[in-house]
């Protein structure tokens, strides 16, 4: 039996395995406390976030502009982080070069996709995890 090989390299298994971690030590449906107006937006205005709004639900669709992400979720941080961690449980994260390519086949387990760079996704998620109060 031959074992897959990912593209994935340690360190990025590391990053979103804490991103899985974090989601999983959370109670089902307190995924709160999240700040996505506190992240500094040096580092938020680097990744485009397409998702749902009150007036109007996306079709999820690979974004052809880099460093953009579309998903499901009127809200960002919580509905982000639960997709990026779906993404990795699901195999829907690939590494090219500097880059994480999430759900290019558009696994339907999978609400997020898009192609963006490793530092700047690494720089919102920390951002925004920073962001939790504590209860």
């Amino acid at each position: 039996m031959d074992m897959f090989h990912s593209s994935l390299k340690p360190e990025d298994v590391k990053f979103f395995y804490s991103i899985l971690y974090q989601y999983e030590k959370e109670e089902k449906g307190n995924h709160t406390g999240y700040s996505y107006k506190d992240v500094p937006s040096e580092i938020k205005d680097k990744v485009t976030l397409v998702h749902d709004t009150n007036k109007k639900k996306i079709d999820l669709k690979y974004p052809e502009t880099l460093n953009t992400l579309c998903f499901k979720g009127k809200s960002v941080c919580a509905p982000l982080l639960k997709h990026l961690r779906h993404s990795l449980a699901h195999a829907c994260i690939e590494r090219e070069g500097d880059y994480y390519v999430i759900n290019s086949q558009k696994n339907p387990k999978c609400q997020i996709c898009g192609k963006v760079k490793r530092k700047d996704l690494m720089n919102l998620v920390n951002a925004i995890l920073s962001t939790k109060e504590e209860k």
